[in-house]
């Protein structure tokens, strides 16, 4: 399924980094929802420094568009976004620091 495969992923993000802190696996947010649903988990998580969201698209690059203001287009299978939110979740509130597509960081 595409929870357990996005679980998969975060694992190995989290050991990678390495990150020590819970994963926590969204079962109520998928490809088909709105981006605001997870605009809203991610103000919920407001009180912890970072955030990683691990998804599939074209939810994930919808999510990207809507935080930065612009369209992004489709990510690569494994592309990654850092996306500072220091101005909230709202359209265009985000701030592009890197994203990475393979082999190479911009």
């Amino acid at each position: 399924s595409p929870l357990v495969r996005a679980v998969q992923t975060a694992e190995l993000v989290a050991a990678a980094l390495p990150y020590d802190r819970v994963i926590e696996a969204r079962g109520d947010l998928y490809p088909s929802s709105d981006v605001e649903e997870l605009c809203a988990a991610l103000r919920r998580q407001s009180t912890r420094a970072s955030v990683i969201a691990v998804g599939h698209q074209p939810f994930m690059s919808m999510i990207a568009s809507h935080l930065l203001g612009i369209y992004v287009g489709g990510f690569p299978t494994a592309a990654a976004y850092h996306i500072a939110l220091d101005r909230g979740t709202g359209d265009g509130a985000g701030e592009l620091r890197w994203r990475w597509v393979g082999a190479f960081i911009d």
